[in-house]
């Protein structure tokens, strides 16, 4: 049987790392964060795609909306994916 490390160096038997292996534990959850960037490069942060794309007009032109991928401890923040633009709702 093959060993394969996983989240903290901890040895895994028998089946390789998988980032689900986080989200599969107590209090942890994977959800979406929501965010306009203007023109200047300042963030502004939204609980849905829905909220966002609403008040996007009010940021005038060069505003993009972005999200990611993260999974939520009780204490810790992780990106499981990075920033990705979202042309529309």
């Amino acid at each position: 049987m093959s060993q394969f490390t996983g989240p903290g160096g901890a040895l895994v038997p028998g089946r390789a790392y998988d980032h689900r292996m986080y989200v599969e534990g107590i209090g942890v959850s994977e959800q979406r964060e929501w965010i306009i960037r203007n023109s200047k490069g300042r963030k502004f942060v939204y609980d849905s795609a829905a909220e966002a794309f609403g008040e996007l007009d009010e940021y005038g032109p060069g505003a993009t909306v972005l999200t990611r991928r993260v999974c939520r401890g009780m204490f810790r923040t992780k990106p499981v994916e990075d920033w990705q633009v979202v042309e529309s709702f």
